[in-house]
C-alpha cells in the first residue's frame, strides 16, 4: 500500500508538532517576582523560574550584591559547573532539579548584615542558572543595612617624637571603627 507524499508530509507535521510539546528548553531564562526582604540578622533574596525552563539537570539562582555606588561584574560565575558561593559580593542558591516544566521558586539565598557596612545602600541583582547556561541579570534592587557606622578612629604614634635631620623613627598606627 502507498501513501499519497501529501499523507506522509501531513504524518510528518502531525509527529513533529506533537514532539515538540515535549521538548525541554535547556537554556536559563530571566527570574520572575524578584524580591529582597529585610529580615532579623540579613536579606532574603528570592526569584521564580519560568515554566519553560526544565528537566535539563540542575538549575540555581546567581545572586551579586554591592555598593550602590560600585559596578557590577559577575567575575566569579564559572560558566562550566556550579560553584558554591556564599560570600560577599557572591552569592548561589541552592540546586533544584525542574522535571515538570513549572514555575518554581528558587531556595532563598540570605546575605547576612554580619557581612555588610552598617548604615550603606546596596544594590543587588539575580540571574538564573542552568550548568554555566546563564539567563539574563535581573533589574537591581536596593536596601539599606541596618544601624550606624561606627566613626573610624586612627591613632598614631612615632617611636621617637623628636627626629633630627637625616633620622629616622617608626611610625603605628591604630585604626578602629569605620566599615
Amino acid at each position: 500500500m502507498r501513501f499519497p507524499k501529501v499523507s506522509i508530509l501531513l504524518l510528518s507535521v502531525f509527529i513533529i508538532t506533537a514532539y515538540s510539546n515535549k521538548v525541554k528548553a535547556c537554556h536559563a531564562l530571566a527570574v520572575t517576582n524578584f524580591t529582597l526582604t529585610q529580615v532579623a540578622g540579613g536579606v532574603e533574596v528570592d526569584a521564580n523560574s519560568q515554566s519553560p525552563t526544565c528537566g535539563c539537570n540542575e538549575y540555581w539562582m546567581d545572586v551579586e550584591i554591592r555598593c550602590v555606588n560600585n559596578v557590577f561584574d559577575g567575575a566569579p560565575f564559572d560558566p562550566t559547573q556550579y560553584l558554591g558561593l556564599n560570600t560577599y559580593p557572591y552569592f548561589q542558591s541552592a540546586q533544584m532539579l525542574k522535571p515538570s516544566c513549572v514555575v518554581k521558586a528558587y531556595p532563598t539565598v540570605t546575605i547576612p548584615y554580619s557581612s555588610l557596612c552598617p548604615g550603606v545602600q546596596y544594590k543587588v541583582r539575580v540571574r538564573e542558572n542552568n550548568n554555566g547556561n546563564a539567563g539574563p541579570w535581573s533589574t537591581a534592587l536596593t536596601f539599606t543595612a541596618p544601624g550606624t557606622i561606627d566613626p573610624l578612629i586612627i591613632d598614631i604614634t612615632a617611636t621617637q617624637t623628636a627626629v633630627c635631620p637625616g633620622n629616622c623613627t617608626t611610625l603605628t598606627a591604630n585604626v578602629t571603627g569605620g566599615c
